[in-house]
């Protein structure tokens, strides 16, 4: 379940939609897991008042499961900010927060959020998917040039 107290704002573009609040101060808050999922991510940054990036803020993510809360600020948060959480047990919640702007408001903003079960649950950055393909890459090279 997702849900902002005052709503929610349709943010980004209709080819790569964003969750964001319609309120400034209003958190976004994900919860009501399955038992099954102990690993959460996506993407997360602040938008302005039309729903386009906000660049150069900062934005709090929080997830909670049985044992506690690890919150995490993103500093210069963009499009492509991606944070990931696994937990020993099942989420509880995750709540994403802005950082109010240093000048005027800033909202917070979500984008391809996945959800992971199980005791395999991961949830890898992009960064990490990038390097294992590469490595495939390199390989596949290799093999070529043994051919040869």
């Amino acid at each position: 379940t997702a849900s902002a107290t005052g709503g929610f704002f349709g943010a980004g573009t209709s080819g790569d939609p964003w969750l964001s609040t319609s309120n400034a101060a209003d958190t976004l808050t994900f919860n009501n897991f399955s038992s099954s999922v102990q690993a959460l991510g996506g993407f997360f940054f602040n938008t302005d008042v039309n729903g386009a990036l906000l660049a150069n803020q900062s934005i709090i993510v929080t997830a909670t499961d049985g044992t506690g809360a690890v919150s995490r600020t993103l500093a210069n948060a963009t499009i492509s900010t991606f944070l990931g959480f696994v937990a020993s047990g099942p989420l509880t919640s995750v709540t994403v927060t802005a950082v109010p702007a240093t000048t005027g408001f800033a909202w917070p903003g979500v984008n391809d959020l996945v959800l992971g079960s199980g005791a395999a649950a991961t949830t890898p950055e992009p960064g990490t998917i990038q390097m294992a393909l590469l490595g495939l890459g390199f390989a596949a090279v290799r093999l070529l040039k043994v051919r040869q």
